[in-house]
């Protein structure tokens, strides 16, 4: 869910918590062996895994094994290869009669912190690999394998398998909690005193730190471990050297105070484990097991001095901290293996209850004989568990944006970290496109992940200006596109467009979800005319006269002259006719223009004489042509009319 918006919904939502606990309860090892911890006690199980030294397993949380790997396949749990789990560059590929995974931590498994269905794969090569020459540098390798892929039941992602994350490195890796919401995969260069630490967060696997310790040597087989609760590392040596015992930080990734133990620089030393609370070291040899007192660090010659050979005379292999607060010890022991265990490790001395035959192998885990290898020696590398404790999913919520071309949505508060889709870190991003959006929100390994889908709604209606329509005719209202909207006129009707046939108020509402827009229109009617206001005339046949059209509504003209203009100018006599077309249909009218001769004039007189002289005794109009109609009146001065003519030439 996203905010501002902000997460109005989150009260209601169920939260899933995905807690990782149990997912060490199952390991594959060895020669097509497993080793179940969800019995108690465990019992043993069949895999397709051949493994001489390093494997890893690991399970859900509810202690499901998930899948399993000796560096060169991945197998789901089924037990079948992964469609792309096969050809995994690492952990020693038979060279030289050796089995297959004969590099000692040749294999380990992180669980991705960003996307709960993801596991990184690291693979070393063997040192067989190195010193023959196959791939010289000693490659270390990851690949990614999805659970969510192949049906749930796994598969390697093809565009991230085998990548190189670092060179020259020897046959110890492992893996422990960081100090925040991170793991660190720690490795150890080859004859090199360079220990290398290699972060791996929500953004993935960052770059490596180096640190230095005491031995330069050949650093081939071997055990590094790190304590359970981060602070100290320990490594051994089966090429011979010291045993180192130093301090590491779990926030940084560093290796400090390196002490040197037991320096017998030919005891080949195999097996390294610490007690679950931190205190003994435990070590195995080709010919015994040991513990020591670590509690005294970092005064080393303390350390060395509390030695405890817990048991002599047995071949001991690797050692591994059980889910169950023991110790399991891997052993070469003639045609019927033993696993021992170290019932209370966290005693001191022989009180740590070591029991060399406590769980026999089945036959199917005894390896065929190889030179110098008659049974293998690993019971594989730890899955660090607990970074990812506290993760919850909110359920999708979908979001109408109505009437906006952006929004700003924010992740919850109160964390110290975000990580959106795009890559935005901050708080809260603008959003301006339809879509599903995630945030993720860390706070001290506590993982929130909000998913929203946005649909931004511009809904469009418009049905223009208030206007008017001829008398009988219609109009159509059409809203515009609105695809998968609704709409509602004042009529209660529902169709997207409306005919109207009679004047009044129109409105129509448009709705999507909870966005909603509307519109009105007001329609009048009115009666089309044309007219020429010029009625029928005459003029003189030296004149013109400019007839006009007008018309409502608004219409195109045509005359019977040709012309196409609102008004003429004539000066023919003739029925002249305009016709005018428009929205209400087509109208004609008409005006009549006579043509006479204005040359001929009167004359007025202004006095005459009426006295019997014979000259001006007569009033009357001279007309210097005929005339078709003539009335001359003549009135006195108090308005009485003395005299009348219809005649021009009576006076």
């Amino acid at each position: 869910m996203l905010r501002l918006l902000f997460f109005a919904f989150c009260c209601c939502c169920t939260v899933f918590p995905a807690v990782a606990q149990n997912e060490n309860s199952v390991w594959a090892f060895g020669y097509h062996n497993g080793l179940n911890f969800n019995t108690n006690p465990p019992t043993f199980f069949q895999t397709q895994q051949e493994a001489l030294e390093g494997c890893s397993s690991v399970a859900d949380g509810a202690g499901n094994l998930l899948f399993y790997s000796n560096g060169n396949d991945v197998w789901t749990a089924t037990g079948t290869v992964m469609p792309n789990g096969s050809g995994i560059l690492g952990n020693g590929p038979g060279i030289a009669n050796l089995a297959l995974g004969s590099c000692a931590q040749g294999v380990a498994i992180v669980k991705s912190v960003s996307n709960a269905s993801q596991y990184y794969l690291f693979v070393l090569d063997a040192g067989e690999q190195v010193t023959g020459g196959v791939n010289a540098p000693g490659y270390l390798r990851y690949s990614v394998v999805d659970m969510s892929l192949n049906m749930g039941a796994g598969d390697v992602v093809a565009a991230q398998k085998n990548m190189i994350l670092d060179t020259f490195m020897s046959e110890k890796m492992t893996v422990t909690k960081g100090a925040g919401c991170y793991y660190w995969l720690v490795a150890h260069r080859n004859n090199s005193a360079t220990y290398r630490a290699f972060k791996i967060d929500f953004n993935g696997i960052n770059p490596g730190v180096s640190s230095t310790g005491t031995w330069a040597g050949d650093m081939g087989a071997g055990q590094l471990k790190i304590s359970p609760n981060g602070t100290r590392i320990a490594t051994g040596n089966s090429m011979g050297g010291p045993i180192e015992l130093g301090a590491f930080d779990n926030a940084t990734g560093m290796v400090s105070n390196v002490q040197s133990i037991d320096p017998l620089v030919n005891q080949s030393r195999i097996g390294t484990c610490f007690s679950p609370d931190n205190s003994k070291l435990y070590i195995t040899t080709m010919g015994d097991l040991s513990q020591y007192d670590i509690s005294t660090f970092p005064n080393g010659a303390t350390i060395a001095a509390s030695k405890v050979v817990l048991n002599s005379g047995i071949n001991y292999a690797q050692l591994r901290n059980g889910p169950d607060g023991k110790i399991y010890v891997a052993q070469y022991q003639g045609i019927n293996p033993f696993i021992g265990v170290i019932s209370n490790p966290n005693a001191a001395g022989t009180a740590c209850n070591l029991n060399n035959t406590a769980l026999p192998q089945s036959t199917w885990s005894q390896f065929p004989a190889v030179p110098g290898n008659p049974f293998g020696h690993t019971l594989g590398n730890d899955i660090v568990v607990g970074v990812s404790a506290d993760t919850v999913w909110h359920p999708t919520r979908d979001t109408l944006v109505c009437s906006a071309n952006s929004i700003d949505v924010a992740a919850p508060p109160g964390y110290n970290e975000y990580l959106w889709n795009d890559g935005n870190t901050s708080m809260s991003r603008p959003i301006n496109t339809s879509g599903t959006y995630w945030v993720y929100s860390f706070q001290n390994c506590s993982i929130a992940m909000d998913t929203i889908r946005v649909d931004f709604v511009n809904l469009s209606v418009n049905l223009g200006p208030d206007t008017s329509i001829c008398r009988g005719g219609t109009m159509l209202l059409h809203v515009g596109n609105n695809p998968g909207a609704t709409y509602r006129w004042q009529d209660a009707s529902t169709d997207p467009d409306f005919m109207v046939d009679r004047e009044g108020t129109y409105s129509v509402r448009v709705t999507k979800g909870a966005c909603s827009v509307k519109d009105t229109i007001k329609i009048g009617m009115f009666d089309p005319s044309l007219n020429i206001p010029q009625n029928d005339t005459s003029i003189c046949d030296d004149e013109t006269i400019v007839l006009r059209a007008v018309a409502n509504p608004m219409s195109n003209y045509l005359w019977n002259t040709g012309s196409n203009a609102e008004q003429i100018t004539v000066s023919q006599p003739g029925l002249y006719l305009v016709t005018a077309i428009n929205a209400c249909g087509t109208f004609v009218d008409s005006v009549n223009i006579k043509m006479q001769d204005c040359r001929c004039s009167a004359f007025i007189p202004n006095a005459f004489s009426p006295n019997g002289d014979g000259n001006n005794d007569v009033y009357r109009v001279n007309t210097q042509c005929a005339v078709n109609q003539f009335s001359l009146s003549i009135y006195n001065r108090f308005g009485q009319r003395v005299f009348q003519s219809t005649s021009p030439d009576k006076g």
